[in-house]
């Protein structure tokens, strides 16, 4: 996917959030359940505007970072050894943002989603199509697993990586399945939270097993 594709695909996804808000603002109540708790009941009220304006806003600003990093990295670290790559992983930050604001409207609407689940399914299946590509991330200061030691070494970033793809891959697909069934939320959280601090630690060993000499 070219750069340009992308801009336009999150302008789109963007354009669509506004008029999903839009839609749904004559809907609403003025007051509306804004957060839930791990059993998934409503344990928190705010104005409409909160759900309806936080979509449209983090769509907004993943496309503003998709515009300015590129020109914002330092030699060494350009976007552009992995531009089809980069171009990307932020549409798919994108549709993450959108797909969530639309299931949050939807939970403050009184949809009979299991709102947390369907939440981490969204998120569990972002991790895996990132997993897909995440081998072809170069080392850079904005996108992947930045530690003091991947940053220090190419060979730490990609080897890092390409474990952290598979990881991220199949742990997204079993976490959307684990949504699917109705998983207790505890247990898919602990497999979200493995998920993105096992390869920070990884990094770590694998930079001392190949840079350090142990």
């Amino acid at each position: 996917m070219t750069l340009r594709k992308s801009i336009l695909a999150q302008l789109g996804l963007m354009i669509l959030s506004v008029v999903y808000s839009v839609v749904y603002s004559a809907i609403l109540p003025d007051r509306v359940p804004t957060h839930w708790n791990i059993h998934g009941q409503v344990d928190g009220y705010g104005s409409k505007w909160l759900p309806l304006l936080m979509g449209p806003c983090l769509v907004a600003m993943v496309l503003v970072f998709t515009l300015i990093l590129p020109a914002l990295s330092p030699k060494g670290f350009r976007m552009d050894r992995f531009g089809r790559t980069y171009a990307y992983v932020f549409l798919l930050c994108s549709v993450l943002m959108a797909a969530l604001h639309a299931l949050i409207v939807q939970g403050a609407a009184g949809s009979s989603i299991a709102i947390n689940q369907a939440l981490l399914a969204v998120v569990f299946l972002f991790f895996a199509l990132f997993g897909n590509v995440m081998g072809k991330v170069k080392r850079n200061f904005y996108v992947g697993v930045r530690t003091p030691w991947t940053l220090a070494s190419e060979d730490v970033w990609d080897a890092t990586h390409k474990s952290a793809a598979r990881l991220w891959f199949w742990g997204g697909l079993v976490g959307v399945l684990l949504a699917i069934v109705g998983t207790p939320l505890a247990i898919m959280i602990a497999l979200l939270l493995g998920m993105a601090f096992w390869p920070v630690a990884e990094s770590y060993m694998i930079y001392r097993r190949m840079e350090g000499g142990a």
